[in-house]
Formats: structure tokens, sequence, C-alpha cells
């Protein structure tokens, strides 16, 4: 074990336990449970919609606002233009970040288990997760495959008898769901499922319309298809695809395509290469041994400075989540988790949040040699300028753009009438910063000359 490798003595016990995957569009947690193992799904396009009218334009009331601030009248002024809001009538509400369905993988031991692990490899971004039974070892692994654009999974165990698992494909469990109602939400999807031969098909969509299709696909052994999914039987080996997209078209997504010939080894050393391409390129050591376990470390940290090992970890761990949830192919950046949730009424809508959360996610990417998970990033502000500029002439009757504190990619509008919300003006500075930080590290002349400068000029 090393620097690289994140390994768990017990398995989750709900979606932020779980080991993370990713390709910046497609996520997947790994829970690492042996009976009743769930690989939940996230799609970095399944946004729920969400509501943002223009904002009412309460322009020609800056200088009474102003009046009020010099004259001290904080309290009248925090609440005026909120009130000028609500006596317009206006009414909006923020987009969610959903989660998509989970992969339930059934299989239950017929001696007691022994030696288990489950191992997070941050070089190639697999998850593994193993253990014995009667003197034979069994093993599952996962990882998100950035050459396919697929969940892949492999099941074998060295057991003569073979295997006995059950696949299934359903939206995620709310009972791992916490539910927050601080920005509401959608609720529960409904599900359509249907099967054929080595195929699962689910059709799921939530109350506001947004919708996704996710596809289970048995791809070197003969499944049984059963009520509650695809039963594989006798085998010591399987090998299970999964993909998934949004319906919503408003939303930039796209069915990636079954591979011609899904061999394990192949895509796998496949998409080790590119993510590891990434990884490779930079290295931090602190001359550890790196040999406990999480849980080991975190314990060992409560009687003192953290050890050498966690430090190398943590430093690592970062990189691997910003690739994994923010890459060249990703069209929308990383948002509070990342690529991840579990929630259906997520904390905070799991928005992008330009008041520093956005900021913080991407200080690290530059001087950890990951400049193309910059992109998306640039891509989604330059996408909604529209809406900051429209945020600037109707908050202030001024030129430029106005980058509210929070928003999701469907909107770049403001549209929270909290005081402390509304006169927020200072996103669109921070985040120019990272346009022109790009140009520092890259030495990338077209990129200051043809899209640093002109947002930079907009802020």
């Amino acid at each position: 074990m090393d620097s690289m490798e994140l390994r768990l003595e017990t398995p989750a016990e709900g979606w932020r336990d779980a080991l993370p995957c990713g390709n910046g569009v497609l996520g997947a947690l790994v829970y690492g449970r042996i009976a009743h193992e769930r690989i939940l799904l996230n799609h970095e396009a399944l946004w729920s919609k969400g509501d943002t009218p223009p904002i009412p334009d309460t322009s020609k009331h800056l200088p009474e606002l102003r009046r009020m601030l010099a004259e001290g009248r904080f309290a009248e002024a925090e609440r005026f233009f909120p009130a000028l809001w609500e006596e317009a009538g206006f009414s909006a509400s923020s987009a969610h970040f959903l989660p998509g369905p989970d992969v339930r993988i059934e299989y239950h031991p017929n001696e007691p288990f022994e030696q288990y692990g489950s191992v997070l490899d941050m070089k190639t971004g697999e998850v593994a997760t193993r253990w014995q039974e009667n003197g034979y070892a069994v093993e599952r692994r996962v990882f998100v495959s950035r050459t396919d654009h697929l969940l892949a999974i492999q099941f074998s165990t060295e057991n003569p008898d073979g295997l006995d698992v059950l696949f299934s494909l359903n939206i995620h469990d709310p009972l791992d769901s916490l539910e927050y109602d601080g920005f509401g939400g959608v609720g529960c999807p409904v599900a359509r499922n249907s099967s054929k031969q080595n195929q699962l098909h689910l059709t799921a969509e939530f109350e506001d319309g947004t919708a996704y299709e996710a596809e289970l696909k048995i791809c070197d052994a003969r499944a049984m298809q059963e009520q509650d999914g695809l039963r594989v039987k006798g085998c010591r080996m399987v090998t299970a695809l999964v993909r998934m997209v949004p319906l919503d078209g408003s939303l930039h997504s796209v069915k990636p395509d079954w591979p011609e010939n899904p061999c394990w080894k192949t895509m796998l050393a496949n998409h080790a290469e590119s993510h590891s391409a990434l990884m490779d390129r930079l290295e931090f050591s602190l001359n550890s041994s790196g040999e406990d376990s999480n849980e080991q470390m975190l314990l060992d940290r409560r009687g003192g400075s953290p050890a050498a090992g966690l430090v190398e970890k943590l430093f690592n761990h970062g990189r691997y989540l910003m690739l994994s949830s923010s890459s060249g192919e990703a069209r929308y950046p990383a948002h509070l988790q990342g690529l991840w949730n579990g929630d259906y009424r997520p904390a905070w809508t799991s928005g992008i949040f330009n008041n520093e959360n956005v900021e913080m996610n991407y200080w690290a990417s530059l001087p950890g040699n990951l400049p193309e998970s910059m992109l998306p990033l640039f891509n989604l502000f330059e996408s909604l300028v529209n809406d900051f500029r429209e945020n600037a002439r109707r908050m202030y009757g001024c030129r430029g753009i106005l980058v509210p504190l929070f928003m999701s990619p469907r909107s770049g509008r403001k549209h929270n009438p909290q005081s402390h919300v509304v006169y927020w003006s200072a996103g669109a500075g921070w985040i120019a910063q990272h346009f022109f930080d790009y140009y520092l590290y890259t030495g990338d002349k077209h990129f200051l000359r043809h899209r640093a400068l002109p947002f930079m000029r907009e802020a």
C-alpha cells in the first residue's frame, strides 16, 4: 500500500462513506458491501429544473439605498431591495443536483467471510473489494471508464462452484438520503423497469419532469431473467457494464455506446492509462510508509499531529477528486460535492456557490498540474454571461456582469431574496482571477486574448 491508495476496513454505511470514482461526467460511489452491494451513479447534467425568472428592476432605487447606507440606516437598507422584490411578486426556486440510480448486487456467502478490505487505487481510479470464503478469494472491481464513458463491474471468485449473484437497477434508495429542506426539492422519481436477455433498463422521472435513463448489460455470462433483475450462476467471473444519461435536452448529455468488444482487461488498461497520465503529473512525498487503513490513521490522529501518510493521502485524494469530477470532457464544473450526491434534497442544492466555494474547489487545480480541470469552470461562466449582464442591469443599472452567490448550470440569474445574498457582488472578480491564473500557469496567449481578457473586462 502507498499514498495513492485509500483502504477501508469496513463497508460504507451511507453514500457519504462510499469510495468515489468518476470521469468528470459520470460519477459512482462504491459502498463495498458483501451481501447487499450498492453502487450509486451520478451524472453531471442531472439537475432539477428550478424556476429563475428575471429579477425585478430595482436600479432606479439605488440612490435611495445609498442614502440609507450613508445615514447609517443599515437594518432598513438590508431589508430594502428584498422588500421591493417581494412587492413585485418575485418568486424563484433553485435547481438541485439529483442522485441517479443504484446498481445493486445481491450475493450471499455460504461460509463466514474473512480478510475483508475495500481499496481505492487513486492512480488508476479503480475500487476493489476483496474477502475470503472457506479459503477461496472473492473480488469485486469497479471503475468509471474515461475512454468508454461507462461504469464497469467485474465480480470473480476462486471457488470452483462459481458465483450466484443477482444484479438489479433501481432508483436510489430514499432511506440513504438525508432530508434537508432548506432549499426544497423534487422528491423521489417514479421508476419504470424492463429487461431482456442480459440487459436491464430503468427510466426514472421526477415530479418536475426531470428524468434519466440507465441500462445494465451482462457481457461475458448468460444471465437468467428474474422479477428483481438478472441472476448469474455457476461462472467464476462475470462482467457488467452500466450506462446512464439524463433525458432533459436543455442540459448537454450524450448516451454512450456499448463497446464492440467489452474485454475487461482492455477497458481497464485504456482507462487507467488516461487516468494515470493525469495523476502522475505530480508527485508529493513525505517519505511515509503509508501502511495503515483510513480508519487507523484517523484514530492515530487523535493522539497528536497527523501522520505523514495521512497528509500524503489527503493531498493525493484532493487531486483525485478534482480530476474525477471536473475534466476536459466534462461540460459543467465541480459543485459543492464534486460530482457525487445521494440526497434528493441536497444541502444548499449541492449547487455552484461563488462565494468562495467553487473558487476553493479549483484553487489547487493549477498548482496540482491539472489545467484541463479548469475548462468546465470557464465554459459554464462564459455560457451564462448574458444572465450575469441582466443581473447587473436590473440590480444596479450598470454595465458588466454580476455573478450571483449561487447558481446551477441551468441559470446564472440572481434568485434568492435573502439580504446577504441580494447585495453580494464579489463573485465575478473572484472567478475572473481563475481565468488570469490559467494564463499565468499555462502561458496560453490565445486563451488570454480570446477568453480571459473578455471575461475580465466584463467583470
